[in-house]
Formats: structure tokens, sequence, C-alpha cells
């Protein structure tokens, strides 16, 4: 049976000779028609830099994934491929994506790639970058200098989430909201320039995805206090690929769902959860349970299926409120004789 082509494998064959780059042209084309999966038209993009293919018919096939792909991972790889390798041909669809584009991921990629172009050539397309930076910093009340690092933040936030779209109005939200320890806003603006920044990513986000909270929240003396009272947080399917440290601040959170994520890693701080009752991480990449979770004495639900775990740590049997574990779909070959007699008492155990 003949092994399927993939990317990697049409890059290979052209390097070995098997393939002209005529005919990987053709595959790899076909693969970016065809393929339901971001990841594979993503490196079809990028393969065709291996193979040094830059006629009019790769271009183009390049364009149209910058302008209507509906994955930014995607649409950024394209960005780089016609930055990278064609300014020489038609760069409409770069002016038209810095006008539509709300991925920062993308609009991040071509702002830090072509400010080392110097070309004449290209002065009109320097001057959409320039206007796009203007109308940013504006909205938020700053100096273009710093509106590029307010979209590297953006960017820093969307690497958890690939259809997390910047939204310049959140930053007036940002300065009305302050920060319980210091009286501070979580954004502070004097004279156009940014003086303060109080972050804190779940914080962020939740008002970035709920607006309507803001005049309410605007009239809470203690807005960080309020939020870390939240008692659940969904964030289910959001392609995070960790747990950031900072949600240790949530010590109210009664409910938290992190499942089919790409989270490799539960932080130590997940200890700090005290008040935690049902935690679901299923369906992630996690390889290993902290000792630490030993210390949610409140828990009674833990869902850690379809992971990489290998072993149940001892501190499990610490969980006195536990009633509940399935963590099967995981490389757990034995189970300790230590933790037998706990988990045989639970009302429900799967492994």
């Amino acid at each position: 049976m003949r092994e399927p082509f993939t990317p990697e494998k049409i890059h290979l064959d052209v390097k070995n000779g098997k393939l002209s780059k005529l005919e990987a042209a053709e595959l790899l084309i076909s693969l970016i028609e065809r393929s339901n999966e971001a990841k594979i038209r993503k490196k079809s993009i990028e393969a065709f830099e291996k193979i040094d293919l830059k006629n009019e018919k790769v271009f183009k096939i390049i364009e149209n994934c910058l302008v209507s792909d509906e994955n930014p991972l995607v649409r950024n790889a394209a960005a780089k491929a016609i930055i990278s390798n064609f300014l020489k041909d038609d760069l409409s669809s770069l002016k038209w994506t810095l006008q539509h584009e709300k991925s920062p991921i993308v609009l991040k990629t071509i702002l830090d790639l072509f400010k080392d172009v110097d070309n004449q050539k290209y002065k009109f397309l320097i001057k959409e970058i320039q206007k796009w930076i203007e109308e940013f910093a504006s909205i938020i009340g700053i100096v273009p200098n710093e509106a590029k690092f307010i979209l590297d933040l953006e960017a820093l936030f969307a690497k958890d989430g690939e259809n997390y779209e910047i939204n310049s109005a959140t930053y007036k939200y940002y300065q009305i909201l302050t920060d319980n320890k210091n009286s501070k806003p979580w954004l502070e603006i004097k004279d156009k320039h940014i003086i303060g920044l109080n972050l804190n990513f779940f914080n962020w986000k939740f008002i970035k995805e709920n607006p309507e909270y803001v005049e309410y929240l605007s009239r809470v003396i203690y807005v960080n206090l309020f939020l870390s009272s939240l008692k659940k947080l969904n964030l289910i399917q959001n392609k995070i690929r960790e747990v950031p440290e900072s949600i240790s601040s949530l010590n109210s959170l009664e409910w938290l769902d992190l499942s089919r994520n790409n989270i490799q890693e539960i932080p130590e701080s997940i200890d700090s959860l005290f008040s935690l009752k049902k935690l679901n991480l299923s369906r992630n990449k996690i390889q290993e349970i902290p000792e630490s979770i030993g210390s949610l004495r409140l828990l009674e639900k833990l869902d850690l299926r379809h992971n990489k775990i290998r072993k149940i740590p001892e501190s499990i049997k610490n969980l006195n409120s536990l009633i509940e574990l399935r963590i099967d779909k995981n490389k757990i070959q034995t189970i300790p004789d230590s933790l037998k007699s706990f988990l045989n008492s639970l009302e429900h155990f799967s492994y």
C-alpha cells in the first residue's frame, strides 16, 4: 500500500530526487485545497519555501490562503511566505489583510517582517502598515510605538487560542477597571504613554469575552477580588497549550473545565484552587499529575481521561471529598498497592 503524501514526505522526496519540483508543487497545492486540517495546510505552505518553489501558481495559492483561509496559523504562514519570497509580486493581498485581519498573530508577523524592508517600490504598503499602527494607537489613546507593544501582548494571548481576535475597543474597559491592591487601573495611560499595566491573563480575557459586565464592574470597589470570586470557568476547546500560573488567583473557583485543549502540564499552583469541587482536564496532552493536587481537599470530581499520564500520584489519597475519578485512556499500567484501598472506596473510578 502506497504511503500517503504529507508535506514532510513531499519535501523529502524532492530532496532525494524522487519528485521534481513541479510535481511537488501540484501535490502541495492539492493538500492545501483538499485538507480539512489546518496543520497540513500550514506545513504545505512552509514546504514551498523548503523546496524553493516560487512560481506564479505557487504565489496565487499562498495568496488565496492569506485572504481566505479560516485558520489564523495558516494565514500567518502565508503572510510569512509572501513577505519572504514574493515581494516582487502584487502585494494588494497584504494591503487587504492589514485592512481586514483580526488575528494579532498575523498582524504581528506582517509588522515584524516588514520593518526591515527598505524599498521605495513597497512604499505604499509601508504607509499602510504605519496607518494601521496609528489608527490602533489612536483608539487606545497611546503613541504608535507603544501600540506595537500592545499588539505583541495580544499575540501572546492568541498563542493559547488560535481564533483569538484583536479588539482595540476593549482597552477602554481596562482603563476604568481598578486593581484592588493599589487602586490603579489595569491599564493606566498619561499623556499618551502607558504608565501602568496590571496584567492578569484570566481577568483581561474575562472582560474581553464578557464586555456586558463592564458597567457593573466599574462600580465594584475591588474588581480583581470580584473576578477572583468567580465560581465557574469554562475554557473547553480553546486550544490552550498551558495553564498560566496566574490561575492561582481564582481561589474561589468551584468548577473548572479545561478539557479538549493542548495542555501538557498542570502547574503546581493548582493547589491554590482550594475551593475547587469539579476539575475536568480530559482530552489534553498531560503527562504527569503534580503532587500538589492532593491539597484540593474539597475536590469531588476529577476527570483526566484521554491524556498521556503514566502514574497516579500518592497525594491523590489526600482528596477527602473525592467521589469520582476518571483516568482511563492514559498510559497507566498498574495501580500502587498504597492507593488501591482509597480508589476502591470511590463511588466511581475508571482507568
